[in-house]
């Protein structure tokens, strides 16, 4: 049996489980292969990582806090992960460990999937974190026409605008928070990739409604709740409106490919996400 694992911390909660063994067991790869969850503190990752070298395990999806500590643990990194630097996702290739990132990935395709076009067009992302960084570095490989991002503090937008610069022909415009309107005012695409909006998370979001359009395509990253305020005001306004849920779905997916070769069935995972959230 091979065991693949999400590891982080905390990780209770975590739909991946649920998700990849709908999967494995709809292709009959349930005898084949496992997928577990593991509380790994910070002060146990390099001996975890040891433990997944030695075949302990031959995949780990990785989650916070440990996407960039992960990597001096690692053999190799996959073009997306070293032009990012960070990790979602670890294969193990003969005794090799290679990292890979399939967030930006995963939000891509999200946006595909709800028939949002991303080629030319004029994106604005919230937040400067890992997640916002993979992001704007898969906008900016699909030739995005402008990425705008905005935070609370500029020069962590700066220091994702430079890494994005190297990568793409897209332009790219940085800012605090109080150029918001005169950012949507031309967006196509809105991503929040902030926590703003999660579940015990405030405030609850970070747009005012009255900023939202009819032809703005409005994407959250927060998967729960599965509707956040900032999803629900960009409904009412009109806007086409894509949920978290369906980046985690995708990041999955990807993950999904490169741990077992094998394409994954989108409409079972998600179905197996949608009924772990209720």
């Amino acid at each position: 049996m091979k065991h693949l694992c999400v590891i982080g911390d905390p990780i209770e909660h975590s739909l991946s489980p649920a998700m990849h063994n709908a999967a494995l067991a709809h292709l009959d790869l349930d005898k084949e292969y496992v997928f577990e969850k593991a509380k790994v503190p910070s002060a146990e990752l390099a001996g975890f990582i040891n433990r997944t070298r030695k075949g302990e395990f031959t995949g780990l999806s990785v989650t916070m806090p440990h996407k960039v500590a992960v990597i001096p643990f690692l053999d190799e990194l996959s073009q997306e992960a070293k032009i990012i630097g960070a990790v979602n996702t670890v294969t193990l290739s003969g005794n090799k460990l290679v990292g890979h990132n399939t967030d930006g990935a995963g939000c891509v395709m999200a946006l595909k999937s709800a028939g949002v076009p991303i080629k030319g067009r004029n994106a604005v992302v919230l937040g400067a974190g890992g997640a916002a960084k993979a992001i704007a570095v898969a906008l900016a490989l699909e030739h995005a026409g402008k990425i705008f991002i905005l935070n609370r503090t500029p020069s962590a937008a700066d220091k994702i605008a430079a890494t994005v610069s190297k990568v793409s022909g897209s332009r790219i415009e940085t800012s605090g928070l109080e150029r918001m309107e005169e950012a949507l005012a031309e967006a196509d695409i809105l991503i929040n990739a902030t926590p703003i909006g999660m579940s015990g998370i405030s405030p609850r979001t970070a747009v005012p409604k009255d900023l939202f359009r009819r032809n703005m395509n409005v994407f959250d990253i927060v998967y729960e709740p599965m509707e956040t305020q900032h999803l629900r005001d960009a409904r009412m306004a009109g806007a086409r409106t894509i949920p978290g849920v369906e980046m985690l779905l995708h990041q999955g997916a990807v993950q999904f490919k490169l741990f077992t070769g094998r394409d994954a069935p989108l409409e079972v995972m998600r179905a197996a996400l949608l009924e772990g959230k209720q």
